[in-house]
């Protein structure tokens, strides 16, 4: 009888141990599928709010790219090229950022003032590809520093025909003043995109959305900068060169938008993209 006893108890146990290891497998699997399922789903949203948005954020991504190249230059052309000092180049930078703070507290009225959203990108887009040409105007081949030899060269090849040296206060006042209007114009086109762009996407698509912009950003910030100081030390660029290139782009994509309206022609209704992500 103890025999049986030992037996019946050891059974038990057994059986017990495979009732506890079935469970933990099913755990698994289920973990397993459940990782699946919301890679899936991830996708799924990505892809449907990729669709409706990509002009939006392709233009927050080719902007943001030039944007990053010449911020990466901008220090260096000012302390190098027009020999600011720490104390002059941390002033300049300040009030770039003052400058985008105070638009930010009226871009409402900015909104209203255009007519629309679009409106501003529009505006914004052509604002600073305007900036940009006037600065390769004024930096390109009629600007050099022939009366400051030991400063490095921002012009193209030949002469000046414009009365502006590193040591001079002409120079430094109209580079500066241009990076602030084209910063005043790169603020409110970013906001603008970012509502947009959201607005055209159902609300379980809105975080992927927003995750993906700042992906974007990232790469921009990772591609932009060093692309910038290659141009700049590249022999064949130069400061008018470079903002020549980011004119281009800009006007470039002011075309693109009055052309297309940023995508509008071929978005389809949010109602029908919400059903597509809810069956996905």
């Amino acid at each position: 009888d103890l025999k049986q006893e030992e037996e019946e108890e050891e059974e038990e146990a057994h059986a017990a141990r495979e009732k506890k290891s079935a469970k933990s497998s099913a755990g698994n699997g289920s973990g397993n599928g459940g990782g699946n399922e919301g890679a899936s789903s991830f996708a799924a949203r990505a892809r449907a709010a990729l669709l409706l948005t990509w002009p939006l954020v392709g233009t927050k991504l080719v902007g943001a790219v030039v944007n990053s190249a010449v911020g990466a230059v901008r220090p260096l052309v000012l302390k190098n090229t027009f020999n600011l000092g720490e104390a002059e180049l941390g002033l300049v930078m300040s009030s770039i950022f003052f400058g985008t703070a105070v638009v930010s507290l009226g871009l409402g009225a900015l909104t209203r003032l255009v007519g629309s959203e679009r409106a501003v990108v529009s505006s914004a887009l052509a604002g600073i590809a305007a900036v940009f040409w006037a600065q390769a105007a004024v930096f390109g081949g009629g600007f050099s520093l022939a009366n400051n030899p030991g400063a490095a060269a921002v012009g193209g090849a030949g002469g000046s025909s414009l009365p502006l040296s590193a040591d001079g206060l002409a120079g430094k006042r109209l580079y500066v003043g241009l990076a602030m209007a084209a910063a005043l114009f790169q603020f409110p086109l970013a906001t603008t995109l970012t509502s947009l762009s959201t607005s055209r996407v159902p609300s379980d698509a809105k975080g992927t959305l927003v995750g993906l912009e700042h992906t974007c950003f990232a790469l921009a910030g990772m591609v932009g900068p060093g692309l910038g100081v290659a141009l700049l030390q590249h022999p064949s660029f130069s400061l008018g060169g470079i903002a020549a290139g980011a004119a281009a782009v800009f006007t470039g994509l002011f075309l693109f938008w009055k052309q297309d309206g940023g995508g509008e022609a071929t978005t389809t209704t949010g109602a029908a993209t919400d059903d597509k992500c809810k069956a996905s």
